[in-house]
């Protein structure tokens, strides 16, 4: 997503740096697929620093696509230093949207616990309309189709032991110490999209909801 959306900034005349976050695809980290909405924050604000060193750059701000819509709320609420976010269709975790929390919980701690003893990092689907081990269920045939075949970076994959963290994300609740100058851009067919508005009415700077 961060290559498709940086690529077309850069045709505009916008530099755009996408990253893998720790992790993920071509960066570093031992435990893959682990989703942490806190440290890809980290990992986005040392992103604005590097462009901030460049002289090529006027200004930076933050892009969230998808998931990474709750990553730049949560960088932009840590980091005061950044001055423009832009959101498209970010589903904007927080903890009162998940079902069955305990047994996710449960799950993620004996997962932990095995790559201590083991080495070996358990997956399960971050996609599955039918799996009841998948992290979402909700129907969204997108992830299984026109996903798959177009973006082939992307791995239907979840480090069980990351739910610890995942679970705690709250883009509404971070919202509230956003300053920054934010535009968001949303469609009711994404996933919680009532989400959108909630995060909205929180933000505490100039902010628009497309």
């Amino acid at each position: 997503m961060g290559g498709t959306y940086g690529a077309e900034m850069a045709r505009r005349g916008i530099i755009g740096l996408a990253i893998d976050y720790r992790n993920y695809g071509q960066s570093n980290g031992a435990i893959r697929q682990y989703e942490d909405p806190d440290s890809k924050a980290v990992d986005l604000s040392s992103a604005l620093s590097y462009l901030r060193s460049r002289q090529d750059v006027s200004g930076a701000g933050l892009l969230g696509i998808c998931t990474s819509g709750t990553a730049v709320i949560h960088a932009a609420a840590d980091d005061h230093s950044v001055a423009a976010v832009a959101t498209v269709a970010g589903p904007f975790w927080e903890p009162i949207l998940w079902t069955g929390v305990q047994r996710r919980l449960a799950a993620g701690e004996a997962a932990r616990k095995k790559y201590e003893q083991t080495g070996v990092v358990d997956m399960v689907p971050a996609y599955h309309p039918i799996n009841p081990r998948a992290v979402n269920t909700v129907p969204m045939p997108y992830y299984l189709t026109a996903r798959r075949g177009k973006v082939s970076e992307w791995r239907n994959e979840f480090a069980v032991m990351a739910y610890a963290d995942m679970l705690k994300a709250d883009a509404v609740t971070k919202a509230a110490k956003v300053v920054a100058l934010t535009l968001m851009i949303h469609t009711k067919l994404t996933a919680a999209s009532g989400q959108s508005t909630k995060v909205h009415d929180r933000l505490a700077g100039q902010k628009e909801l497309h």
